[in-house]
């Protein structure tokens, strides 16, 4: 090999002994970006307010761009807990919360939230407004 020898010429000669990096550092690289598509489980904690005891089911639906991307159903004869724990399996994107609330047969309450995964931690989701509730509004006449 000579001196005079261009750089793209010298690396064309040694391309067997890069070959390897290359290749490993590609791997990498599209490793960490379909990281990103893959789903994550996210632990959740959804509050029912003061008069939890009103809510006989919840419907909640986790959209991406307007499209279901998970359901989950919770019936409770006897009235909600105050807090209810649920564990879900999303991809990454900021999603809406839509918790349509059964509080009985002529009241039906839909909420929405916003939640981004991921998301570190627990994620604590409220669905009611306690703005209204220490005004002393019923939860039924703000939002039906």
């Amino acid at each position: 090999m000579s001196s005079t020898e261009s750089l793209p010429a010298r690396l064309w000669s040694k391309r067997k002994r890069f070959a390897p990096v290359v290749l490993v550092v590609g791997a990498a690289v599209v490793g960490l970006r379909t990281m990103d598509a893959v789903p994550k489980n996210t632990e959740i904690t959804f509050g029912f307010g003061p008069e939890h005891a009103d809510v006989k089911a919840a419907n909640i639906s986790y959209l991406l761009d307007g499209e279901a991307a998970a359901r989950v159903e919770f019936h409770w004869p006897a009235g909600a807990p105050k807090v209810v724990d649920h564990s879900v399996t999303l991809a990454k994107g900021q999603y809406e919360v839509r918790a349509e609330l059964d509080e009985g047969p002529t009241n039906h309450v839909v909420v929405l939230r916003k939640l981004r995964i991921p998301a570190q931690g627990r994620v604590h989701i409220d669905l009611f407004d306690m703005a209204y509730v220490q005004n002393g509004h019923d939860r039924a006449e703000v939002w039906q």
